[in-house]
């Protein structure tokens, strides 16, 4: 491949270099360290001109556009250099981003510190895309095992959206009132408001949105769409244990079709949940509600069966099942080991419970130990409280501070009245005729040795007795795994379930293991977390994936990247990194005020000791919100979601992952100011360089040196003469309507659009599109082109036109659009470019021709959908009449070759002329000044006294300003003179191919002149000029009309007599028109809107309607400053008569007397002409022609009898777009205040 050049900076300089570069056919690369060109501390939006800038290097085949990248690394070796750039990712697809900014108003977070949410847009920048400011998973999220987005729901419940935070709660896990009330919530530990006071009461918060669910009469909508029953003859799957792990991995399993049966051992479902945990702390309507729901998605569950007894795994597998997860938990009581254990009064905590929870008889005793100090022995000490011991102690190897129970629980259970010693461990259980009296301990001088594992040690000699009824042993758990030898399945070496730590997967294929017998005894949503990688690790298995190609489960959303950027395939080889980093955003001087913690409402203590209600009552809303609202937004995205249901274009991609990629680039060009090339240890030279950000003219002058390291490859020999050809072709014309998400389809009826319009003349297919700037829609597109034979297409969106250009109104969703169908020319025969996406090149088959229906009436007629549609139906049928009467037309060319001629013996010719070599461009150098230089069939003819000399371009190289006086007097017209001198430093003139070195700097104009030479060949050998006015020689009369016309010299007389007339220089050529308005013959053909299609949209848009009396008006506009007025009002929803019909122009120069008239006699009231401000006209004096028409028309409608309110000429300043409404206002106000025409 032959390497390109890496542009880092997105400035004015940096973009003026890589357009340089791409106009001369060379790949480069260009680097933006934010995620926005120019969007730096002291930079504004862009302008309206450097808006246009930044869009042409957007959408330019050859510049490959990199945001939110840096240079890592930078290396020289023998022919280039190897980089290494880090790309951030923006969490937003540029290639789908419709620029809507519906994500903008559902996202809950605003950042701290800065002036936008967490996906934010900059208006006036590009690229026009949404960005999600993200530095990394808020600290919450990144410790819930389930994979949760914690600061997502949190953030919701700030806003008082509850549905939806339980809705992002339920994307992770099903029991989303179950882990409100007993989760562990190390999503707290982590919190950074422990660095301020308390963190955010998260699972109390979770427990809140599931209360309110379900005190409402609905349920969630994120609940109904995924209770769908699974198909009849879907794949089964049997689950063993229906605990948090075997429940989950149900509920996920089923909604990916598979049929559930789970089995359990217990008379009810839940597991450790139903007969481990205390009804007053998870009530058992609330655990019933939450499994209920998973049986109504199709899992069946049945109770009472005991694996290896009443089935196993070879009956299983003999009815069909085609995996097994073994979920079997930990019911099972661990032991002592120490003399008397075995006496009468000796019970183990785990039973205790289960039975309590069973409802089974249980016997208390008056004065009662507990031993252990996990949240187990807690619950038992609680609930032999509450069913009347009188006096509980608990005694525990650990400090107070090392004991394993929830710090809330230690405290709930000393306001009981529990006893709780430490740092004691029993040496043996004293009894009396075998019945428990009491329990010697002895002291523990350390728990845990140097490993940090489990290893007490005691001091023998501190001993110590309690006496009591009873004691219950709560110091763990363990699994009942008899069965593991009888089935084949094998142990792990601490004699639990062998199975693969990633994929969970055991001895045998398709027998899967996970929860407590797994990992041994955890919590709830560690377990929960277990059954989701099992739910996920069984589906691959069964679908054939590989179960270990990237990481299950770490977060929900898969991991996800892509192998190009914007669509453009990447060269060198990337990494991408897996996991997302924590984040550790810096906190602000307000965000540590400290806020204090919204208590939790609870029973009064007598109460709640009398009973087995629940003792935390749950915050009502003013709570929950108050304490959300304590959040300090870490992320800064919360990963909430709500974008991702917004975005109707799919254009969120939260998974992706930041990338490092390496480069063979030619030559590094520095543009930016925050890197320095002696951060790599290089220095600028050969090959490095570096420029001024903001000067554009320096950004030029590097490209040139850079262009010498790239590979020449000549493209500018010769070409053969092409005339003007026009090929009748049938009519066969498809119209798409796009919906753009909503923002059309709320306002304008879409269908009703496509039903007229299959009615139009011409038009064989009408559809309707959801969203036309998306790479989808151009492939439908293409489809339906060929599937429906058609030759001509009609796009009806909020794109303004089909050619290849970009102006005051684009956005970089316009210029994708059109990249996408493939309108902009990329190779030497104007074929479609790199990023066309219609299948077999069908973009070059086709005419093209776009009506923006949303600026001009969706959003500018919002309160009136029937106006806005009857609007819209106008302006389809009169862009449709202009496509039925289009007909393709070949290039037109002149030139026979393609050459330099450097005029000057300057410092700058010289450098110029070894560039030029260097590129293997044919280039002469005469060094005798001409008298003469004449632009004659599409060469410019350079005479002197010896000879003449013919180039395609020219470079003016004087020494001095006497040698630059004399070159401007030799060119032939006055107006050729007035377009030389550009503006210093910048060295292109106005007339087209030729390029002025200010002998001033002749080094850095030398140069300059090289790369803009070097890109107007590829010009030249690359666009088409589909507005370029053409001549008919048979109709032409050789009266030079159009010569005195066009300021730029583009008509040239040709031929000899008696067939000489009249020819348009393509290239010269710039699409005003203004020769066909005043051609006496008829002979020019403007290239955007002929007479006959101008005078088919008019009657189209003026077709009678009930207007019950109102004025209708045309109002033709400028493309350029008028247009933008019209886009504007479009854009700020700003409200204007409906009967007003917008037709664009290329210049009002275009217009004749006779399209004036028409307008009237087809049924217009009046007739407004907006074009540019006096001294702004883009084609110099279109004005000055569009003002010589008015004038004359004018007199003409006078003489009619029509009143002068009737026909208005006004202009739009460029930097006054917003004058659109007040002036269109004004001219219907003069026509409703009695300038009706007569007659």
């Amino acid at each position: 491949m032959n390497p390109g050049v890496l542009i880092l900076g997105g400035s004015p300089a940096g973009r003026q270099a890589a357009l340089d570069l791409a106009e001369a056919g060379i790949e480069v690369l260009l680097t933006e360290i934010s995620p926005f060109i120019g969007d730096d501390p002291v930079s504004m939006p862009l302008d309206y001109i450097s808006n246009t800038h930044a869009l042409l290097a957007a959408k330019h085949p050859r510049i490959h556009l990199l945001t939110r990248t840096a240079l890592k690394h930078v290396e020289k070796t023998a022919d280039a250099f190897k980089v290494r750039l880090q790309i951030r990712p923006r969490y937003v697809d540029l290639n789908r981003c419709t620029s809507c900014a519906d994500c903008l108003e559902v996202c809950p977070v605003k950042v701290p510190g800065e002036n936008h949410q967490a996906i934010y847009l900059r208006d006036g920048h590009q690229p026009e895309s949404a960005v999600i400011d993200k530095m990394g998973l808020a600290p919450c999220s990144h410790a819930c095992p389930a994979g949760i987005h914690v600061q997502g729901y949190v953030a919701l419940i700030a806003q008082g959206r509850f549905q939806k935070a339980l809705d992002l709660v339920r994307e992770a896990i099903p029991f989303p009132g179950i882990c409100g009330r007993i989760c562990t919530h190390p999503c707290e530990v982590n919190c950074r408001r422990n660095e301020i006071d308390e963190p955010v009461a998260i699972r109390q918060l979770k427990r809140f949105i599931a209360d309110w669910e379900r005190k409402k009469t609905h349920r969630s909508k994120h609940k109904k769409s995924n209770i769908s029953l699974p198909a009849a003859d879907g794949r089964r799957i049997a689950i063993i244990g229906a605990g948090p792990a075997g429940l989950t991995a149900a509920h996920d399993l089923a909604l990916k079709k598979y049929r559930v049966t789970v089995f359990e051992k217990l008379p009810v479902a839940g597991g450790m949940m139903a007969v481990g945990i205390p009804s007053y702390r998870l009530p058992r309507d609330i655990l019933k509600a939450e499994i209920s729901t998973i049986e109504e998605m199709g899992v069946n569950i049945r109770t009472g069966m005991t694996f290896g007894k009443d089935f196993n795994i070879q009956t299983l597998r003999s009815k069909g099942y085609s995996a097994l997860f073994l979920a079997i938990g930990l019911h099972g009581s661990r032991k002592l080991g120490v003399v008397g254990e075995n006496l009468s009064g000796v019970f183990d905590g785990v039973s205790f419970l289960r039975d309590v929870a069973l409802g089974k008889k249980v016997s208390t005793a008056e004065k009662l130990i507990v031993v252990g100090g996990g949240n187990v022995a807690i619950d038992v000490a609680l609930t032999a409280r509450r069913l009347g011991s009188k006096a509980v102690t608990i005694v525990c190897l650990e400090t107070r501070q090392e004991m394993p129970a929830r710090d809330d629980e230690i405290k709930e259970a000393l306001e009981a009245g529990v006893e709780i010693v430490n740092c004691f461990g029993p040496n043996r259980f004293l009894g009396k005729n075998n019945q428990f009296t009491g329990i010697e301990f002895k002291r523990c001088t350390c728990v845990f040795d140097d490993q940090c594992h489990f290893n007490p040690r005691y001091d023998e000699n501190e001993r110590t007795t309690l006496q009591a009824d009873a004691v219950m042993i709560a110091i763990g758990q363990r699994a009942e795994m008899n069965f593991l030898e009888a089935e084949n399945i094998m142990r792990s070496s601490q004699g639990g379930i062998q199975a693969d730590p990633q994929t969970l997967q055991t001895s045998i294929p398709w027998v899967f293991a996970g929860g407590d017998a797994l990992y041994g005894a955890k919590t709830v949503i560690e377990a929960i977390a277990s059954g989701k990688k099992a739910a996920e690790s069984i589906d691959r298995y069964l679908e054939q994936h590989d179960k270990k190609r990237d990481p299950i489960n770490r977060r929900p959303d898969a991991i996800h990247t892509h192998d190009d950027i914007n669509g453009q395939a990447l060269s060198g080889p990337s990494q991408v990194k897996a996991q997302m980093p924590i984040s550790e955003r810096h906190l602000t001087a307000a965000e540590r005020v400290p806020k204090p913690r919204i208590s939790m409402p609870v029973l009064p203590r007598e109460e709640s000791l009398g009973s087995f209600s629940e003792v935390e009552l749950g915050y009502s809303e003013e709570q929950a919100v108050a304490e959300a609202q304590r959040c300090l937004a870490c992320g800064p995205c919360s990963e909430c979601m709500a974008c991702v249901e917004a975005c109707k274009a799919d254009a969120i991609m939260h998974a992706e992952r930041e990338k490092i990629i390496d480069f063979d680039m030619a030559a590094i060009i520095l543009a930016e100011g925050l890197t320095t090339f002696s951060q790599f240890e290089l220095q600028e030279g050969p090959g490095l360089y570096r420029i001024s950000p903001h000067e554009t003219f320096s950004g030029s002058v590097a490209a040139a040196h850079a262009m010498q390291h790239t590979r020449a490859e000549r493209h500018f020999t010769s070409s053969s003469i092409r005339k003007g050809a026009f090929r009748q072709s049938p009519a066969r014309i498809g119209v798409f309507i796009c919906r753009c998400g909503d923002h059309i389809a709320r306002f304008v009826d879409t269908d009703a659009l496509q039903q007229q319009s299959a009615r139009l003349p011409g038009v064989v297919h009408a559809a309707v599109i959801a969203q036309a700037c998306l790479p989808d829609a151009a492939e439908w597109i293409g489809n339906a082109a060929a599937e429906h034979d058609l030759n001509r297409v009609l796009l009806a969106a909020c794109s303004c036109c089909a050619l290849d250009q970009v102006c005051f109104s684009c956005t970089y969703q316009r210029v994708r659009c059109k990249a996408n169908l493939g309108l902009f020319a990329a190779g030497p025969h104007g074929s479609a470019s790199s990023k066309d996406r219609l299948p077999s090149g069908n973009s070059s088959k086709l005419i093209w021709e776009f009506v923006n229906i949303r600026e001009h009436c969706a959003w500018v007629h919002a309160d009136d959908a029937v106006t806005a549609t009857a609007k819209a139906d106008r302006l389809i049928a009169a862009a449709t009449v202009k496509l039925k009467l289009a007909f393709p037309r070949a290039a037109e060319s002149m030139i026979t070759d393609r050459s330099v001629l450097i005029v000057g013996n300057s410092t700058a010719a010289r450098i110029c002329q070894n560039l030029l070599d260097d590129r293997r461009i044919v280039t002469r150098v005469t060094e005798q000044l001409p008298h003469q230089i004449k632009r004659v069939d599409g060469q410019y003819a350079v005479s002197n006294p010896l000879n003449v000399q013919q180039a395609t371009a020219v470079v003016l190289a004087p020494q001095d300003t006497t040698e630059a006086n004399l070159l401007c007097s030799a060119f032939a017209t006055t107006g050729e003179r007035e377009r030389l001198l550009p503006m210093p430093p910048d060295v292109e003139t106005l007339l087209p191919g030729v390029f002025f070195c200010d002998p001033r700097d002749g080094r850095s104009t030398g140069a300059a002149a090289a790369i803009k030479v070097t890109g107007w060949l590829h010009q030249l050998a690359e666009q088409l000029k589909p507005t370029a006015a053409s001549v008919d020689p048979h109709r032409c009369r050789a009266c030079k009309t159009c010569i005195d016309v066009c300021d730029l010299g583009a008509p040239q007389l040709v031929g000899e007599e008696p067939h000489r007339h009249c020819w348009i220089d393509p290239m010269i050529c710039s699409g005003c028109a203004s020769c066909a308005a005043q051609c006496p013959s008829g002979a020019i053909t403007a290239g955007y809107a002929t007479d006959e299609q101008l005078e088919a949209m008019l009657a189209a848009v003026l077709k009678a309607n009930d207007l019950n009396g109102r004025q209708k008006a045309v109002v033709f506009t400028c493309n350029w400053n008028a247009y933008r007025g019209l886009e504007a009002a479009g854009r700020k929803h700003s409200s204007y008569t409906p009967w007003v019909y917008p037709l664009k122009i290329m210049c009002l120069g275009r217009l004749s007397p006779g399209i004036l008239l028409s307008a009237f006699q087809l049924g217009a009231d009046g007739v407004l002409l907006l074009g540019c401000a006096p001294d702004e006209c883009h084609y110099t004096f279109g004005n000055q022609r569009a003002q010589e028409t008015f004038n004359l028309t004018s007199r003409l409608m006078q003489l009619l009898g029509h009143s002068n309110k009737c026909l208005v000429m006004d202009r739009i300043a460029a930097d006054d777009a917003e004058s659109w409404v007040p002036k269109i206002q004004t001219f219907m106000d003069g026509l409703n205040g009695g300038g009706q025409r007569h007659g």
